[in-house]
Order: C-alpha cells, then sequence, then structure tokens
C-alpha cells in the first residue's frame, strides 16, 4: 500500500503523469469510438437506401405486371437480373453494417475501460487529498496546542516570579 500524503502547504497527488496519461488515452478512444459509430451509422444508412431501392423496384415490376400490359418478357428478365444482384449487394451491405457495429462495440468495451482506469485513479487521488487536509488539521491543531501550552506556561512563570 501507498504511503500516507506528507505534510505540505500544497497537495501534490504523485501519480498526476499517470492520470494525465489516462485522461488522453480516455480522450482517444473517445475519438475512435465517436468514428466508429460514425461508420456505423453510414453503413446502416446505406443499407436502408439499397433496402428502399430493392422494395421500390419490386413493387414497380409487380404494378406492371399486375396492370396487364404487355410485357416483354427480355425486361422483366433483365429487371429480375438486376433485383437478383441488388440482392447480392443487400447481403454484402449487410455484412459491412454487421462488421462495423461490431468494430463500434468493441471500441465501446476499450472506451468503458479507459474511463474505468481514469475513474480509478480520480477516486485514489480524491482519497489522497482527504488524507492530505486530515493530516494538514492534525499538524493545525498540534501547533496550536503548542502556542496555548507555551502561553499557559509562560502565565504560570510570570504568577510563580510574582508569589516568589
Amino acid at each position: 500500500m501507498s504511503k500516507p500524503p506528507k505534510k505540505s502547504k500544497r497537495f501534490q497527488y504523485n501519480l498526476e503523469s499517470a492520470l494525465g496519461f489516462r485522461e488522453l488515452r480516455e480522450t482517444q478512444e473517445q475519438d475512435k469510438f465517436n468514428k466508429a459509430e460514425q461508420k456505423y451509422n453510414e453503413e446502416l444508412s446505406k443499407e436502408e437506401r439499397m433496402k428502399d431501392q430493392e422494395r421500390a423496384e419490386n413493387v414497380g415490376l409487380i404494378g406492371e405486371i399486375s396492370e396487364g400490359k404487355t410485357i416483354d418478357f427480355q425486361q422483366v428478365m433483365m429487371r429480375k437480373a438486376h433485383l437478383e444482384q441488388l440482392k447480392g449487394e443487400i447481403v454484402e451491405q449487410v455484412e459491412v453494417r454487421e462488421t462495423a457495429e461490431k468494430e463500434k462495440d468493441d471500441q465501446r468495451e476499450v472506451l468503458v475501460q479507459a474511463m474505468k482506469d481514469k475513474k480509478i485513479l480520480e477516486e485514489d487521488k480524491e482519497k489522497k487529498r482527504d488524507m492530505w487536509k486530515n493530516i494538514m488539521k492534525k499538524e493545525e491543531m498540534k501547533f496550536l496546542d503548542e502556542i496555548a501550552s507555551i502561553s499557559f506556561s509562560k502565565r504560570v512563570r510570570a504568577e510563580q516570579e510574582e508569589l516568589a
């Protein structure tokens, strides 16, 4: 266990540089998390646009078929092939989004750990500051007791000299 703080005019935390490092690390991890979250949101948005496009094209195709128009078989086959390609792109995009989500979750865990590490040192600093304050109070009380006892001794000597 660490030794208690010494008497001094100002409180100085012996792990201040470590605390500064942990604050910097937390800030860096927060930035990384923000970037990972932004990438995830972009991939999610891209996936949603692709799915909307697929739905719109499906609705368009079904609409043409249900209207009873004469339909060019070649055009239907081309649209079907396009929808299949779009479906494949959506599957790939889902994988990209899931990867981005996993990276975001992993980065969140790293950020939470960095925050915990910083919090530990902050709590230690507060505990040591309280210990230092208590030591300062005790030292002040000792000093005031010494002054009071010196003043009492002077008074007693003065009274004894008057009596003698």
